[in-house]
Order: structure tokens, then C-alpha cells, then sequence
């Protein structure tokens, strides 16, 4: 059967300029200097799917994620400046219907070759199987540069609240032309 031709979806181009911040082992960010790019994340559970991950405007967020991922290697924190350009950003509502769009092609994709789609699984909410799945589709039919997302994870503030310890703005860049501010050492 030929693979049908998707028509890609525009999407509003954004100007802004944010201050991004990456957590990592040191050895990674001394890399990262050294080479002038970033690491590209690759991990089947990457819920933005794969890409170079930040936390924006959030230094501090950065560092607590990467002391509890740099395995007892002292951690760094590098700062780069990032145009948003064409963003899915998921804190717009109106998105939410591309994301849809993507995965309804991704289904029918895995149905048509009698897939099991990937899931999510509920017991370990860092692997995000299906969400990957489904970004990594987008830009098949979205031209893109970034996906920024509001990630809701930490302790409640007080009893009752949705308001959580740990919330942030994270940041994947696709496009790596769009990482614009070189990169240095945040202290």
C-alpha cells in the first residue's frame, strides 16, 4: 500500500526569546561547551518526545533534576537562549487539536501494520511511551521547531491543592537552529 502524503499543518510562528536551562552530569556539560550542541534526548519515555530538553527560565528546577540524574557525578546546569519559532506550545489550548490529529495518523499507522500501540504506564509516570510516540509523529505533519509544555509534577503546596512543588515550563527543541545564545555555565 502506498504511505498516504500528509500535508503538514502550519503553525504560528512565535519570536520570543527565552533564557533555557539544561540540567546534566558535569562530564555531558563540559561536553556540551567543548563541542558548542547540546546532547539530544533519545529515551523511549521522553514525554515531548525526542529532543534537546530545558526548563524555562527555572535554573533551580534544572539542578534538582540534574542532581537526581547525574548518578553521584557532580551535576551542571548550562543556560542558552532559545527562539521559540514555529512552537507547539501546549499551554494554548488551540493545540490540542494537532496533537490530536497526530495521534489519530499514528493509530491508524499501527492498525493498518496490526500494531499494538505504545501506552503509557500509570505505575511509573517517567515513562511516557505513547506521549513520545506521538510527538516524534508531529513532525511529520507540522513543521516545527520547539514543543513547549506546562509538566505538573511535585507535592501538593498545602492539603487539597493542585498547586504542586515542582511545576515548570519545559522546553524540546527539534530544531536546533533554534538554540540562538551559545551556551554557558549557569552558576
Amino acid at each position: 500500500m502506498k504511505e498516504p502524503v500528509l500535508q503538514p499543518i502550519p503553525l504560528p510562528i512565535k519570536n520570543s526569546m527565552i533564557d533555557a536551562y539544561h540540567g546534566t552530569k558535569k562530564s555531558n556539560a563540559l561536553k556540551a561547551l567543548n563541542s558548542k550542541k547540546f546532547h539530544k534526548s533519545i529515551n523511549p519515555g521522553d514525554w515531548l518526545g525526542h529532543g534537546i530538553y530545558f526548563w524555562e527560565d527555572n535554573p533551580s528546577r534544572a539542578k534538582m533534576w540534574a542532581d537526581e540524574h547525574s548518578n553521584g557525578e557532580e551535576s551542571s546546569v548550562l543556560k542558552t537562549r532559545i527562539k521559540l519559532g514555529k512552537c507547539l506550545d501546549l499551554s494554548d489550548g488551540s493545540m490540542a487539536a494537532i496533537v490530536k490529529v497526530a495521534y489519530n495518523r499514528l493509530k491508524e499507522e499501527y492498525d493498518s501494520e496490526g500494531k499494538d500501540m505504545p501506552i503509557n504506564d500509570p505505575d511509573d509516570p517517567k515513562n511516557h511511551r505513547l506521549d513520545c510516540a506521538v510527538m516524534n509523529f508531529l513532525p511529520r505533519i507540522v513543521e516545527i521547531d520547539t514543543i513547549r509544555a506546562p509538566f505538573y509534577e511535585g507535592a501538593q503546596l498545602f492539603p487539597g491543592s493542585f498547586l504542586l512543588s515542582y511545576s515548570h515550563i519545559q522546553i524540546v527543541v527539534i530544531n536546533e537552529d533554534n538554540i540562538i545564545g551559545g551556551i554557558s555555565l549557569f552558576s
